[in-house]
Parts: C-alpha cells; structure tokens; sequence
C-alpha cells in the first residue's frame, strides 16, 4: 500500500484547513482516499496548530504520527511539531525562503520554496496557501480540469478575478513542484474510487442525528462540537428541528432533559470544558430515568490550558461522569 502523510502547521487563521480541504477534495475527486485530522488545542485563541491529510490506494481511517511531507507556514511550526515527534529523518520541508532563514536547522530536510515571492507575482501573500497546494498536489497525478472545478466552485462567490489567481496560482505552484520535488523517492498512491463520499465527522454525526430522529438540539456552541450545532439549525426547517443556542452548558443539557420529557428527541452538543460542566445535568438524567444524547467532540481535556493540551482527559472524564 502506498500512504503519504502531508502535515500543514501555523498559526489560527493562516487558512490550514481551506489549504487541506483543498487538497483533500482534489485528491478524493481524482479516485483517491483520504482522511484528514485536525489538532484541537485547549486554549482561548493563538498558539500552533496542525492538520494531517493522508493519501492512499487503500481505504484509510485513522490518524498516524508519519509526516511525508510537512509544510510549516510560522516560525514556531517546526518545533511545534518536533516537540511531538512529528517530523521523522525521512520528512521533507517545503519551507518559503524567507521562512527558512528564521528556522534554519540542518537536521531537516528543507526544500526552500519562493512562496511569498510567487505569491506577490500573483495577487499578494493570501495566495501562498494555494501555491503550497500546487507544489504537493505536483506529485499526485491530478486532472488541471479538475482542480479548476473546485477553485470555481469554492470561490465563486468572491468574483471571476479571486477564482483566476487562485487558479493561477495553482499552476505555478505545480511548476515549482516539478522541479523542488522531482529528486524525491515517492511512489504516488493509485486510483481506488471516485465514489466514495467525501464528509467530515461533524457532518456525519449531523446526519446520524436527522437519521435517528432528533428534533431538539441545546448547545452552547464550544469547539470542536458546534458544527454539529450549526449544520443542524441549517436543517431546522426541512426536517422540523427545534434549535437552541443555550446561554450556558448547564442550561443546554437542563433543556435538553426538558425536550426528552415532554416526549422530544433531543440532543446536546458539547467538548471537555462544556461536558463537565452538564455533570449535574447527566446524574438527574440518571435519577430521574430520563433519556439523553450527549455529543462530547473530543479534544484533549475537560480544562482549559496548558496542562491538558497533550492529554486524553476527555474520555477518562466522559467515562466517570456523573455524581
């Protein structure tokens, strides 16, 4: 089996997941399977953060701490990921130049790329995204027609001008890859299927909800779980489900217990932080004998900081909940 794993690190807000699921639609429309992570860290806002897309001839389901192919986007994404051992002696780095002055380390192996200075030829440093793309997508054998279909139809609603540098963009990125990458030993992975369906596990548990019958959902929106919250209030109205945005996690799961009392299907969405603080609401479901379905989005722990970022705190909580 061929596997590849591509690793994207930066900042929140770079566009690490428009730049993967880019990526990832791309290769999935091209008969490929794919399977993408996201990195939740338990914080507030900033830090680093990473994304893991593999590629292969094989169905594929899970994560995997390989790194083929990394692409940094911050200063600090490198030791990030090194930090976690992510980067193996066999990783190759597309690094932009003026990055790799700043990092320079020589037990990497650093391809240096002009992704600004392509960047700017194009329309500016929003497009360097879209050029990183290019150069990995360069090894895979992926249909131009293809890869413009999905730029018209994901930036369609900005004008004709964004979708053709975005385009354009691409193909330059795929002309820097033939050359930085063509001394590389990579077999790229062969075509499976076109039709399997390509979803992320929010949407699928939206989904699995619809198909269960839940027409109550009260969630105080909390990352990674307020996808749920969200696709669900865009179905509201088709499938006649009553949506409630909770001031709180304890009024959430309250309501909740309510809805299933006065005989509705209902649900609550939530992460660590959220779900201990429904405990008191889940021991009076279990007093009480009254039914609840409670999405717990894992992400490293139930607290806030630093201390439960590299941990699986989640799921010890979830399985010892309650009073």
């Amino acid at each position: 089996m061929s596997d590849v794993s591509i690793v994207i690190a930066g900042s929140a807000g770079q566009g690490i997941e428009t730049v993967a699921d880019f990526m990832a639609s791309v290769l999935k429309n091209s008969g490929l399977s794919v399977f993408t992570t996201r990195e939740f860290m338990s914080r507030i806002r900033g830090g680093t953060n990473s994304l893991q897309l593999r590629v292969s001839d094989e169905t594929i389901g899970s994560y995997s701490l390989k790194s083929d192919i990394i692409i940094p986007l911050t200063e600090t994404a490198l030791n990030h990921l090194k930090t976690y051992n992510r980067i193996q002696d066999k990783s190759i780095i597309i690094i932009d130049e003026s990055l790799a002055e700043k990092t320079a380390n020589e037990e990497y192996q650093e391809i240096k790329a002009p992704l600004k200075e392509t960047a700017n030829t194009v329309g500016g440093a929003i497009y360097i995204n879209t050029i990183a793309a290019g150069i990995v997508l360069s090894i895979f054998k992926v249909n131009k027609s293809t890869v413009e279909k999905y730029l018209k139809t994901r930036f369609s609603s900005k004008g004709e001008e964004t979708v053709n540098k975005n385009i354009n963009a691409y193909i330059q990125g795929t002309q820097l890859g033939k050359k930085l990458l063509k001394n590389t030993e990579y077999t790229p992975p062969q075509q499976i299927t076109k039709e399997q369906l390509l979803i992320s596990g929010t949407t699928a548990i939206a989904l699995g909800a619809i198909a269960g019958g839940c027409n109550f959902i009260s969630s105080y929106p909390m990352s990674p779980s307020t996808g749920v919250l969200t696709y669900l209030s865009q179905k509201a109205l088709e499938y006649g489900i009553i949506v409630d945005q909770s001031e709180d996690e304890i009024s959430a799961i309250n309501k909740g217990l309510g809805a299933w009392y006065a005989g509705a299907r209902a649900m609550v969405t939530t992460s660590g932080g959220g779900f201990a603080l429904m405990n008191e609401g889940l021991s009076l479901a279990g007093m009480t004998e009254t039914p609840m379905v409670i999405h717990l989005a894992q992400r490293p722990g139930p607290a806030t900081g630093l201390p439960t970022r590299t941990e699986q705190g989640d799921l010890l909580c979830s399985l010892h909940a309650g009073h």
